[in-house]
């Protein structure tokens, strides 16, 4: 299942028109007024942002990807793996994070890329509490369950 088919729409449960709900939005999370700028002002941000160097940016160079789909959707990891170590690692995809996933990355970076050594790690933070519909058998399988490019 992809995230729209797990979330749900709010006009299918309330019968507020759009403009009240954009009012209310407005009201809650704006301290002052919200003012108009004027598309030239924009412009060059908007040029600045489209430019495929700024969208793609600097690509760090993993040597590991995996991927898999599990109950909670499907995510990748990519990693960095240099002398033997974890050196660093980035997750993608459809799944849904339970808190900051930085938490997570910090206790992987730097140890040895062994099943078991990883798999402690992610005893350790209790991944179902990390990441909605993970486990430790299956995240693991995520980190070391791939191929690795080279070292």
């Amino acid at each position: 299942q992809s995230v729209s088919q797990r979330v749900c729409n709010l006009k299918d449960y309330i019968n507020v028109p759009l403009s009240e709900i954009k009012k209310s939005l407005v009201k809650a999370f704006c301290a002052s007024e919200i003012k108009e700028i004027p598309l030239p002002l924009i412009h060059p941000y908007q040029q600045a942002l489209l430019n495929k160097e700024y969208i793609q940016g600097k690509k760090k160079q993993y040597n590991y990807h995996n991927q898999l789909n599990f109950k909670g959707g499907n995510i990748a990891c990519d990693l960095l793996v240099k002398d033997g170590k974890i050196r660093d690692l980035a997750f993608s995809g459809d799944f849904f994070l339970l808190k900051d996933d930085d938490i997570l990355i910090k206790d992987l970076i730097n140890i040895p890329y062994e099943r078991s050594q990883i798999c402690d790690i992610v005893k350790a933070c209790n991944i179902s509490s990390c990441i909605l519909e993970m486990d430790t058998a299956t995240f693991t399988t995520l980190l070391v369950g791939g191929e690795l490019k080279h070292e």
